[in-house]
């Protein structure tokens, strides 16, 4: 019976240290994350060349931007307003896209952006998550995405 009641509080002890330790590492990735506002882009670039650096060599445009450990580049990206909406988290997204271009630069703000009433071009800064690509499956162009965006 002595021996139940230990293995019992031995388990129970195991568990909640494995919870601590699992909230401890989720606290920390997310209060550890680049402040997008406060840090200086990695690169700057159109939402043109963007997206034709990803479309003509995803595998090398994936390595020069996007990192594995969550570390993605900071990017500063100016092109032509193509439309303004929300999100279904009610998020301001801004798409940057060319007249004639088959993919754009989807660009979604933590906070609501004071932007001009009929904005033509925008500078925008944020952490890129995934670049343009074309989808066999859909048969259609995804727009490159940048997340945590503020205006420059």
């Amino acid at each position: 019976m002595k021996a139940l009641k230990i293995n019992s509080v031995n388990i129970i002890s195991s568990i909640a240290i494995l919870l601590a330790i699992a909230l401890s590492l989720f606290l920390y990735k997310i209060t550890n994350r680049r402040n997008v506002e406060r840090s200086a882009s990695d690169y700057s670039i159109s939402s043109q060349n963007l997206v034709k650096e990803f479309l003509n060599d995803y595998e090398a445009s994936n390595q020069k931007y996007l990192a594995d450990n969550g570390e993605s580049s900071i990017l500063t990206i100016t092109g032509k307003v193509h439309s303004i909406a929300k999100d279904g988290d009610g998020k301001t997204v801004v798409l940057l896209k060319e007249k004639g271009e088959e993919a754009g630069v989807s660009c979604t703000f933590d906070s609501e952006p004071e932007l001009s009433e009929n904005p033509d071009k925008l500078a925008i800064k944020g952490e890129i998550h995934l670049g343009a690509q074309f989808d066999k499956d859909l048969k259609a162009y995804e727009d490159a995405i940048l997340e945590h965006c503020t205006l420059e």
